[in-house]
């Protein structure tokens, strides 16, 4: 069974520490992510982080689903179904 790279917990501070401004963070330019909140909430850029922000923060370990590989580096994927009405 594979199991995630980096420490959910770590990655939820890494959120709070961000929204706090304790530490930085960036959204990737263009994000497949934050175009498909906007598309589906029709909302802007800053509203869509704010949505995946949330969402990373109600993410449990029993959600992951695997690891996949994004721009040569590897990063955890996480299934979240029922949030805002989308999985």
């Amino acid at each position: 069974m594979q199991t995630s790279k980096f420490d959910l917990e770590d990655v939820k501070r890494c959120v709070v520490d961000w929204r706090n401004g304790k530490d930085s963070g960036w959204f990737s330019a263009p994000s497949c992510s934050t175009d498909y909140v906007i598309h589906i909430f029709e909302c802007d850029q800053l509203e869509a982080e704010n949505i995946i922000l949330d969402g990373i923060l109600k993410l449990e370990e029993s959600y992951f689903s695997q690891r996949v590989s994004l721009w040569g580096d590897v990063a955890d994927e996480y299934g979240l179904e029922g949030y805002l009405g989308y999985n």
